[in-house]
Parts: structure tokens; sequence; C-alpha cells
């Protein structure tokens, strides 16, 4: 089965990487195309439809096309002189320590030949770019297949329907039979449908296969003239003409094939939108009215803004038929409207793609997967003739001149030749190094090691690493392509790196050598020899021996893998002293590094011990990451002993103090943590809360809150409340917001009811009194409140108004409220009434009267 998987999951790969690869050349044939049609507004819409077929089909050759047998670049003397050499070398090769003398060697000095070849090469840009996808390009593939099997379901639901449809569907009327058919004969096309009524579409559509109908909705009609009628049986017969029936399949199998494609789901768009603008191109030609027929497609369209189901017919008003595109073009000024397609035009267009298209092909890929290395080892286990078989770690003997002693060599072994070995600088080691440099004056370079288990479980350490710990190797190495060689020296041992240099960047297995003297003293402190998945750990850990004494003076009983795991957490030998000098001898080296990992002091450790004893290593990670204070915890489990850590958190986190969700336990004791922390986070009161509760026991916590934020009171809700049941919550607090008390709302709603909330709000903000509205609007019921704002404003009682309405002059409201500013009285323009001062406006009597 894991075969089976493996395989589809290289098809799946290599099908995602032809399509990854020829995006760009895809994307790059539908850009010329369609700026080449651009420049060509004189080319017509058939021709247009034909072009994008053209790229439809290179576009999904171009993935197909990079599988095809490719000719090898020539190869220079040098390099065939080498391949020969190379061919004779041994069948096998492991990688061999550097001879070691105390904890580090020096290393070899590299043959002339390869500093030859390194000072000859120049530096490369990387391509193809190379990606680990692991498992998902399969898992890609399974979705591709499920959402193309829902749409080719879709398209056979569609098919089955309309066959249902059409042997539902009624013949025409003899009259329009016989319009149908001289249209027919004016089509002159050797495809003769049938023409059906039916009261099951909107549209009118052409379908069929082998026998074409076309089918007319009942209810277009009844509302259509016959004129408008021709327009819609010729475009109908248009499509039947230019067997877009087929062609519309084959787009929608292709719309379902290549869902994913971003560039053919573009060009079946564009296709789809031509074949319309086609068949309306037909219409004109036979009709020779382009503005008549755009009237005629606009009201059609009317009819089908409801459609109910997807059909597999080419519909003449679907909504996907871009029908105010359509009517645009129509009443574009054009010379002619041709319904053939150009055949030297869409040759010449296709030759163009072709030529792209060829060029294309020649271009490398820019972007690679990687197989993964867990695949490989299946593989070339099969094969014992393969040129790269699975890296191992083992046991042997270092090659060194003092025999008589043996050091633990953990070595990444090959049993290819050194050829295959270092040829490829990208290759996916079991064990594997990669260099790059952080800039040229740097005095360190990035070092990631990876080590694969036989789970297939990576592990890499990346860090930066200091030249000087780098023995055989400089910052020069990187500036020319070639083999390279170099240790990684640390005081447990040493890790032997031998690869290849290419565009500034090396990589290669490796091999783990252990400092004997360093496993000696290890042993003598009563470590267990490392195993061969620890000595990785061991080097790149950088566990020294003064570390390893330390944390066993500590009285921490700890193996060879905690000591690793303490030292990749940062954890001291004092942090585990101070922890065990707490009292918590018990706790495992592992405990102690996740109590390192979440910066929990030893103090802290002690306090929320005493005030929890049975609390776990995960507790009280968990409330150190809150900052929960052991006082706290320990009262809110007084409070509340039922409380989750969780809970006391989140109690926490919101500032709840004990008291405090006492108090709200002690009104509700169904309320949640969560609604506690609201109404803690409104500033909500336990007293408040309980008052509220006792007024109006149906609300919720969020509009107990929304009260408290505007400042409403119980009383005060109450008192809305028991006015108007009616009132949201939203219009108590805006109410309140403009200073509204609930005396005034009854006041205002007995003098006039319809009065809404903003309008009382107003009316209140401007000092309208109820008694005064009430005058106000026996004066001029038709008054506005706005007006009577104004008018208020100005210190206008309704008595003023009357005596000034009683007047003939026909004052306005502001001229009212300018005459009150000024002190005129009625009285007053009374008497100049009298003396024959009359239609005097308001601005004249207040120049008239400040005169006096």
């Amino acid at each position: 089965m894991s075969a089976i998987l493996g395989s589809l999951n290289a098809f799946s790969a290599a099908g995602l990487t032809a399509v990854l690869n020829t995006l760009w050349l895809a994307l790059a044939v539908a850009a010329v195309m369609w700026f080449a049609l651009r420049l060509m507004p004189q080319v017509n819409a058939a021709t247009r439809h034909a072009v994008w077929w053209a790229v439809l089909a290179l576009v999904v050759l171009l993935p197909l096309a990079t599988f095809l047998p490719r000719p090898a670049p020539p190869v220079p003397s040098s390099a065939r002189t080498e391949t020969q050499i190379r061919t004779r070398a041994p069948s096998s090769f492991a990688v061999q320590p550097l001879p070691v003398t105390g904890a580090s060697s020096p290393a070899q000095p590299l043959p002339p030949a390869a500093l030859s070849s390194r000072t000859d090469a120049s530096p490369r840009v990387r391509i193809p770019i190379e990606f680990h996808p692991g498992s998902w390009p399969s898992r890609l593939l399974f979705l591709w297949m499920a959402v193309c099997c829902v749409l080719l379901g879709r398209i056979v639901h569609g098919y089955l329907h309309l066959r249902g449809l059409r042997s539902r569907a009624r013949p025409a009327s003899a009259d329009l039979v016989v319009r149908f058919e001289q249209r027919l004969r004016d089509s002159r096309t050797s495809r003769a449908p049938q023409l059906l009524v039916s009261d099951e579409v909107i549209s009118p559509l052409a379908a069929g296969f082998l026998d074409p109908v076309v089918i007319l909705p009942q209810i277009l009609l009844e509302e259509i003239a016959e004129p408008e009628l021709d327009y819609v049986l010729v475009h109908e017969l248009a499509h039947v003409a230019r067997r877009d029936d087929w062609t519309n399949l084959m787009g929608r199998l292709a719309s379902a094939v290549f869902v994913f494609h971003p560039v053919a789901a573009w060009v079946l768009r564009r296709i789809q939108r031509e074949r319309e603008i086609a068949c309306d191109d037909w219409v004109v030609a036979a009709t020779g009215s382009a503005v008549h027929y755009a009237l005629t497609l606009g009201r059609v369209a009317e009819f089908c803004s409801a459609r109910r189901q997807e059909l597999l017919a080419t519909e003449m008003a679907h909504r996907s038929s871009n029908i105010s595109a359509r009517i645009e073009i129509l009443l574009r000024p054009r010379f002619h409207f041709s319904p053939d397609a150009s055949v030297p035009r869409v040759s010449f267009c296709v030759a163009a793609g072709l030529v792209l298209f060829s060029l294309g092909v020649r271009t490398p890929g820019w972007i690679a997967f990687a197989k993964d290395s867990t695949v490989a080892v299946a593989d070339h286990q099969a094969d014992p003739q393969s040129p790269i078989s699975a890296a191992r770690i083992a046991f042997a003997p270092e090659a060194s001149p003092h025999a008589a002693t043996l050091s633990p060599v953990y070595r990444a072994q090959s049993s290819a030749p050194p050829s295959a070995t270092l040829a490829d600088p990208d290759k996916t080691w079991r064990h594997g190094w990669r260099l790059t440099r952080r800039d040229s004056s740097s005095s360190k370079v990035e070092l990631s090691l990876i080590s694969r288990n036989d789970d297939g479980n990576d592990r890499m350490n990346t860090e930066d690493v200091p030249l000087s710990s780098l023995a055989g190797f400089s910052l020069s190495v990187l500036n020319h392509d070639g083999p390279v060689k170099f240790e990684y020296v640390r005081d447990s041992g040493r890790i032997v790196c031998e690869g290849r240099v290419a565009g500034g960047r090396a990589s290669g297995p490796f091999t783990v050598v252990l400092n004997p003297s360093f496993v000696s003293a290890l042993e003598k402190m009563g470590y267990v020899a490392p195993q061969e998945d620890e000595a990785f750990s061991l080097v790149t850990s950088d566990v020294t021996l003064g570390y390893a004494q330390a944390v066993r003076d500590t009285g921490l009983t700890s193996s060879l893998s905690d000591l690793i795991n303490l030292r990749d957490h940062g954890v001291s030998s004092d942090y585990v002293r101070a922890v065990r000098q707490e009292g918590f001898t018990n706790l495992s080296a592992s405990e102690i590094s996740e109590l390192r990992d979440h910066g929990v002091n030893p103090n802290y450790l002690k306090a929320i011990k005493a005030a929890g004893p049975d609390l776990s290593i995960e507790a009280i990670d968990r409330l150190y990451d809150h900052g929960v204070k052991p006082d706290y915890y320990k009262s809110m489990k007084t409070t509340a002993p039922q409380l989750s850590i969780e809970q006391i958190d989140s109690l926490f986190d919101h500032g709840v103090e004990p008291d405090s969700y006492k108090g709200f336990a002690s009104v509700d004791p169904k309320l949640s943590i969560e609604q506690i922390d609201s109404l803690r986070d409104h500033g909500v009161k336990p007293e408040y809360y309980r008052r509220m509760r006792s007024a109006a026991p149906n609300l919720s916590i969020e509009e107990i809150d929304g009260l408290f934020d505007h400042g409403v009171e119980p009383d005060s809700y109450k008192g809305f409340a028991s006015v108007d049941p009616k009132l949201s919550i939203e219009q108590i607090d805006s109410l309140h917001d403009h200073g509204v008390k609930p005396e005034y709302y009854r006041s205002m709603r007995s003098v006039d009811p319809k009065l809404s909330i903003e309008q009382i709000d107003s009316l209140f903000d401007h000092g309208v009194e109820p008694d005064s509205y009430k005058g106000f609007a026996a004066v001029d019921p038709k008054l506005s409140n706005e007006e009577i704002n104004r008018l208020r404003d100005h210190g206008v009682e309704p008595e003023y108004l009357q005596e000034l309405r009683a007047l003939p002059d026909g004052f306005s409201i502001a001229d009212i409220s300018d005459l009150r500013d000024h002190g005129i009285t009625a009285k007053y323009i009374r008497n100049l009434h009298d003396m024959g001062m009359k239609s005097l406006t308001a601005a004249q009597l207040v120049r008239l009267h400040d005169g006096n």
C-alpha cells in the first residue's frame, strides 16, 4: 500500500511540477493573443472564438510537452574526460572521517585538480528552485479528482434534465413553424433542428447533439412581437449552424478538468463570451439591424433573471452570457458583422502561438520537487546498483595513526562512487548539511544539519556558526563551484561535511565522529555511552563535560538523552539546582525543561505548589503564562473549589477578583465564566447586577453591559419600561444619553404618541417642555420638530407665535425668530399698520425698530 501511495505521490508531484513550470508560458501565450486581438478591432467574434480555442489547446499541451525528451547540451571535452575517469571508479564509496588528534584534527588539503576545477568554475543561479512537498501533491490530486467528479456530475445532471425537458416540450404552432423554416432556409445550414415550446424554460435555447432542437419559452412568445421573434430564431439557429452544442460540451468538460488552472479557466470564459457575440454577429448579418436586435436582446434578458437550473445547452440570455457587454458591442459603430471565421487570421494566430510554444518548452523548469528521501530509500534498497543508496549510521574504527584506540564514528555512507555522491548538491540525504554565507564580510556562516530517523522524522539544526569552528573552510570556498570538505568541531566531537559548492551554496552528506576521550569521560560520570541516534544531537547541542558534570552534581538522575534535552532547552545547572532545592526533587528532566520553556522561576514554583499541592507541571505552566499569582489562585480556589485552571486563567485575564466572583455567583449561580468576564470588562459590579436583575429578570448579559456603559440605573430603566414596555435597550440608552428622564418621556408621549425617540431626544436637548410643545402644535399642527426647536432656541413662546401668525404679514419661522430676537412685538407691528406702513418685511421691521 505504501508503494502505491508513493508512486501516486510521485505521479502527482510530476504533474504539478509540469503545470507550475509552464504556467508562466501559458499566461504569456494568452496575454500575447489578447493583446494582438485588441490591436485588431476588425477581427470578428467568430475568428476570436477559433483563436481562443487554439490558445486553450496550447495551454493544455504545454504541461505534456515537458515530458518529451530534450536534447542534452554539448559537454566540454574536459567534462567528458572527467566523466570517463569517474566511470572507472570503484562501485562502493564511504565518506571517511579525518584523522583525530585530541579533540579535533586539521582538514586535509584538497588535491590540485579539485582546486583547479573550483577556480575555473563560475557562480551560477540555482535553477530550478527545489521544494520538498512531502505527501501533499497526492492530497491535491485527490482534491482535484473530487472537484472534477462534482463538476462532471453537474454536467451529467444537466444533460439528463435537458433530455427530460425535451421530452416534455410540445411542438410549436403551425404559423410559428412556417416562420422558423423560413429562417432555417436563410441560414443555409445542413442541420435541421426541430422547433419546440416549453413552459419550463425562461430563456430560448438550442440543444441536442445528433438531433438538435430549438426550445422557446411559452411566456416569451406571449410578450414579444413577431420581428423580435425573428431575431430570437436566427440567434438560436446560429448556435445550431455553428455546432455550438458540441463546443459548449467540450468547454464544460474542459472547465471541469482544468478547474484549478487559472489560465485555462480564463481562456474558457473568453471562449464562452466570443461564442455568444459570434451568434449576435450572425443575427445582424442576416437581418441588417444591430440597434433593433440590441433592444430585443435587452428585452429577452428581462425574462432570464431567475434561472432555476443549469442545462447542457447554449442559451440566448443566460446570466453568464454577458448581456450588457453584448449590447454595448452591438451599438458600437462597425463596418460589417461577419458570421464566418477568417482562416488566414486564425492560421496566423495559431502559428504565432506555436512559435511561443516551441520557444517555451526549451526553457528549463524554474521549480522542482525533490524526491522525499524515505521514498528514495525504498527505491535504492531494491536496486543495489543504484547510484545513491540510503545513508545510514554505523560504528567504524577511525582511520587514525593511533590504531590501538577505537572511536565511535557515526558516518553517512553511500554505495555510489565519489562522482555520483558529490555530483548533485541538491540531493536530499538522510544525514545532510547545507551551508550559506551570511554576507561577504561576516565572520559567521549559516550551517544547517538535517538528520532523519527510520520513521522519516527530520531533525534540523540551523545556526550561525563562526568560521573558527569550521576546520578547513573559508568564505572564499563559496566563490567557485566544486567539491568541498571541512569539519564542524565541538567539544563532544566533530561533524565531517563533504559535498559540493554550487551557486554560492554548499551541501552534501556528513559524518558524525565523537571524541573518544569525551565519551570516556561521560561514562566515568555514570552516563551510558551514546547510542546511534544520540551522536548527532550530542554534537549539535554542544554538550560539554563541564555542563554534564554540573547537572550530575545537582542530584538529578538523568540519561544522556535527558542531558541533551536540558541543553537544547537552555536549562542551566543552576536552574536545576534551584528547582530541586525548593523541594521538587521528584521532577524529571523533561518536566524541568518544560518549566524553563515557560520561564517559571523556582520561587514561583514553590509558592504555587504551596497554594495547590496537586497542580501538574502543565497547570503550573499555564498559570504562569497568564500571570496568575499564587495568592490569587489560592483565594479563587477557596472561593470556588470547582473552578478549573482554564477558568481561573480566564477570570484573572479579565481582572475578576475572588470577592467579585463570589458576589456575581451569589446573585446568579448559573452565570458562566464568560458572562462574568463580560460583566467585569464593562465595569459592572455585583450590586448593580443584582438590582438590574430585580428590575428586569429577562435582561441578557449583553443588554446589562450596554445599560451600564450608558449609565442607566435600574430605577431609570424600570421607569422607562413602565412607560413603554416596547422600548429597546438601544432606545433607553439613547434617551438616557440625552438626559431624558422617564417623567419627561411619559409627558411627551401623552402629548404626541407619534414622536420618535430621536425627536424626543432633540426636543429635550433644545429645552422644549411638553406644555410648550403642545402649545406650538396647537398654534400650527404642521410645525416640524426642527422649527419648534428653533423657536425655542430664540425664546419664542406659543403665545408670541400665535400673535404673529394672526397678522396678515405671513412671517416665516425664521422671520418670527429674528423678530423675537430684536424684541419686536405684535402690538408694534399693528401700530405700524395703523400708520399705513403695511407689507413690511421682517428685515425692514428690524431696521425700523432698531433705528428708533
